[in-house]
């Protein structure tokens, strides 16, 4: 356990001693910041309106005039109209837009923690070839096993940290622009189908965390190619072929029957608890759970058998 833990620790720290990392956080908190003032000079997030004790006034005052206002878009004045009258008929006060708000509806920003995970998994395992180094390793007294586990576990720490580095980012960043409105306050939140109420953080830690199954499952991917191929430029391409192609061409051929069978058409979970819902009316999160855990096994079957089996040149 302690030969696992400092492998894990070493891989870690080639990670970490590249100035590309800390350049990629950046490029973090430069994204968020941007959203953040996009958000505050937007006209279609209300991010004004504040709700004091006649709250309930202020909500039907705020669906009339959105049903007599002809130009904005449809669909928006129904989910707002909507939304308006779940607070009225459960008798929740909204809070005003606030940092809450702010982390849940960019979510869609965890596409950069995809990016840098797959650059991490599609070069973590091709680079030790790349740069003649895996002879050093393999030369320790620890199996191929437990060297490839170490190099994997390395990749899902990454994805762990960055994900709640965003998280937290997002949170303050929200909060610096917006404001908050408690440190976890109900919010209400928009299904497939109807409306729910819950806590910030349930939601916030709910979401993301199927997010982070989608990340982990494009890097598992990437660590595969990246095993087999032996090519870190090939396993990032093709992982960020299907992070970006994958859930456009789910759009188009989900009409067929079998592409809910598609790994790229079940990975993100997240979707279950977002207001477009999974691709296919007959699938559920189960069987999306399901089937992107089969295809996680087979990736790390391969990634397991090129590396162990394979002669080292």
């Amino acid at each position: 356990m302690n030969k696992m833990w400092d492998l894990v620790t070493n891989e870690l720290k080639k990670i970490f001693a590249s100035r590309t990392i800390w350049l990629i956080f950046l490029v973090m908190l430069a994204a968020v910041i941007g959203v953040a003032m996009l958000t505050a000079s937007s006209d279609v997030i209300d991010t004004e309106t504040t709700y004091k004790s006649d709250w309930q006034q202020q909500l039907q005052q705020q669906n009339k005039e959105l049903a007599s206002n002809k130009k904005l878009n449809p669909a928006h004045v129904k989910q707002t109209i909507e939304k308006n009258n779940y607070y009225l008929e459960h008798n929740i006060k909204p809070h005003h837009y606030q940092a809450g708000d702010f982390v849940i509806d960019n979510v869609f920003l965890t596409a950069l923690v995809s990016l840098f995970t797959i650059v991490i998994a599609g070069g973590i395992v091709a680079n030790e070839f790349t740069y003649g180094t895996i002879k050093q390793l393999l030369i320790r007294p620890v199996t191929r096993t437990t060297i490839l586990a170490s190099k994997y576990i390395a990749v899902i720490l990454f994805s762990v940290l960055t994900m709640t580095v965003l998280f937290i980012l997002t949170y303050v960043v929200g909060a610096l622009f917006f404001g908050v409105s408690g440190l976890n306050p109900e919010l209400v939140f928009e299904r497939p189908d109807h409306f729910v109420h819950r806590h910030f953080l349930q939601e916030g830690l709910l979401v993301y965390g199927l997010k982070l199954v989608h990340i982990l499952t494009l890097g598992t991917f990437g660590f595969m190619i990246s095993s087999l191929l032996r090519s870190s430029s090939l396993a990032i391409g093709l992982s960020m072929f299907i992070m970006f192609l994958g859930s456009t061409a789910s759009v188009f051929i989900a009409q067929y029957d079998w592409s809910k069978y598609l790994l790229f058409t079940n990975s993100d979970l997240s979707r279950y608890y977002h207001f477009i819902g999974p691709y296919r009316d007959d699938m559920t999160i189960q069987f999306s759970a399901g089937v992107t855990l089969i295809y996680l096994l087979v990736f790390l079957i391969v990634a397991w058998y090129s590396f162990v089996k394979r002669d080292i040149n």
